[in-house]
């Protein structure tokens, strides 16, 4: 589904139905796709991407671009390696923090 340790995504399409996007394991088959590119697939006008980052929600949507860009990894050793590259980014709005909004005490081992 669309859960994660750090984050979350999940695409709500046009019809305001959600759907789960799931990260690429280790070790999958190479038929398993990241979730960024399960997006681009699925998304259609009036679709928003919900981003979930440790609680802080972010809705965007996705804007195509008239180049490519490229994520650039640099090591230590200055070595350089092309780790992604994209043709659509995506522009979000912070929605709010859903830990915030949760009511409830948090007890300790006795």
């Amino acid at each position: 589904g669309d859960s994660g340790a750090v984050g979350r995504a999940s695409m709500i399409d046009a019809q305001g139905k959600t759907h789960g996007l799931t990260a690429q394991k280790k070790g999958a088959r190479s038929g398993s796709k990241k979730w960024a590119d399960q997006a681009a697939k699925m998304y259609q006008q009036g679709s928003v991407l919900r981003l979930d980052l440790k609680g802080d929600v972010y809705h965007g949507t996705l804007a195509p671009t008239s180049v490519t860009m490229c994520a650039v990894t640099v090591t230590a050793g200055k070595e350089a390696k092309v780790s992604a590259v994209y043709n659509n980014f995506l522009r979000c709005d912070f929605q709010g923090n859903v830990l915030k909004g949760m009511r409830g005490k948090v007890k300790g081992a006795e």
